[in-house]
């Protein structure tokens, strides 16, 4: 099924993805650090991002956002990862769940915040092997 998405949801995806450039830049900005000296995640929210990106649910699409990970720190790399609602089942590859850990989907990220080369990637594929995905 080909998806064709309209002038109003494309700048939503755009603003979603600017809004996880702005909420990794702030936490850097804020510079507070974790009990294992990482920047924090406290004080960041999704919020934006789920309203933006809220108009892929009429197209069977699931996304999840990656901030931080379960000790509060930043990422290495935060992230949006999409995925087609068929493709999430017990019987298959994905599971019942979306996970950034196991699957197959759409992966964006914001990268490099931390060595000074800012970048945004794209990569498709196997989460088990993400540093095999094509980049572009």
């Amino acid at each position: 099924m080909e998806i064709i998405f309209k002038q109003d949801e494309k700048d939503n995806f755009i603003s979603a993805i600017n809004f996880l450039i702005h909420e990794v830049e702030t936490c850097i900005q804020r510079n507070v650090l974790t009990q294992h000296g990482k920047v924090s995640v406290k004080g960041t929210s999704r919020k934006d991002i789920n309203i933006k990106l809220d108009f892929l649910k009429k197209y069977n699409y699931s996304y999840k956002i990656g901030l931080g990970n379960a000790g509060g720190f930043l990422n290495e790399d935060s992230w949006i990862i999409f995925v087609r609602n068929d493709l999430l089942a017990s019987n298959l590859i994905n599971g019942e769940k979306l996970t950034a850990t196991k699957g197959i989907y759409i992966f964006i990220a914001f990268s490099g915040y931390f060595s000074d080369d800012k970048h945004i990637q794209l990569s498709f594929g196997f989460s088990s092997r993400r540093h095999e995905f094509i980049e572009a």
